[in-house]
């Protein structure tokens, strides 16, 4: 007997016993690669520590997407590179920005890991893509991310992100740049509601930049000490702390 395990995204499933372990003891539910899907369209890009890696370290890997668009990757770093600038200049999100670089200190291959100067080191496509409730576990802790959504053909209604620890619906348009800190308990849930397009030519493009762990476990410990955090007052929920936009949305 075979039992089907379905993730909280609502993405993908495992077939098998939730007690499967790898070569080196590990709960094989927890890498990615195990979990299937039908195709989506969503794809990432960027840098990211790799799954399965066996009996070795886990090593930074360039995700596919990146590979794909590698001559032409350089246009969407100069635009992170934008958002980013105004992200340090805006007196609630300078702090989170700040610590967002510290996190490479230390790291060999932080240089390079980076979108263009940003904090970001990953990114996805996303088009007319719907998630169930969920949170963005392999985020560094602290980060914030950066949603933009980019309206194609006639106008789609829905769609919003939902953020349901604070009982909240975002309508979030072309124009508007959504700050989260989406991988943080307490914090971080979200999701998007049904999309309704008018026609075939109606889609909703959304572009997520956001920094995903590349320091092996010991140093994400290191990272994520009491010390190097900011205080707790910057995590409670407070959605007009822990979502920032621009412009002028807060």
């Amino acid at each position: 007997m075979h039992v089907v395990h379905v993730k909280p995204t609502g993405r993908s499933v495992y077939i098998g016993d939730e007690f499967d372990r790898t070569v080196n003891g590990s709960k094989i539910m927890e890498y990615n690669k195990i979990w299937q899907s039908n195709p989506i369209q969503s794809w990432s890009g960027g840098k990211k520590l790799q799954d399965m890696p066996g009996h070795k370290s886990p090593s930074v890997v360039t995700c596919k997407l990146s590979k794909l668009l590698a001559e032409v990757e350089h246009h969407l770093h100069k635009a992170a590179e934008v958002l980013w600038q105004l992200m340090e200049k805006d007196p609630n999100l300078s702090s989170s920005a700040e610590q967002m670089l510290r996190y490479y200190s230390g790291c060999s291959d932080g240089a390079s890991c980076r979108l263009g100067q940003t904090g970001w080191n990953a990114y996805s496509f996303n088009v007319d893509f719907i998630t169930a409730t969920h949170l963005d576990s392999k985020n560094v802790p602290g980060s914030l991310s950066a949603l933009i959504v980019f309206e194609v053909g006639h106008p789609y209604k829905g769609g919003h992100y939902c953020l349901p620890q604070y009982h909240k619906v975002l309508d979030c348009r072309q124009g508007i740049v959504l700050f989260h800190r989406s991988g943080d308990p307490g914090v971080g849930l979200h999701a998007n509601c049904e999309l309704h397009r008018p026609c075939s030519s109606s889609h909703r493009v959304s572009l997520i930049l956001y920094q995903t762990m590349v320091k092996t476990s010991a140093s994400i410990r290191q990272i994520s000490s009491p010390l190097s955090l900011q205080s707790e007052s910057e995590f409670s929920p407070d959605p007009k702390r822990q979502c920032g936009g621009l412009p002028h949305t807060r």
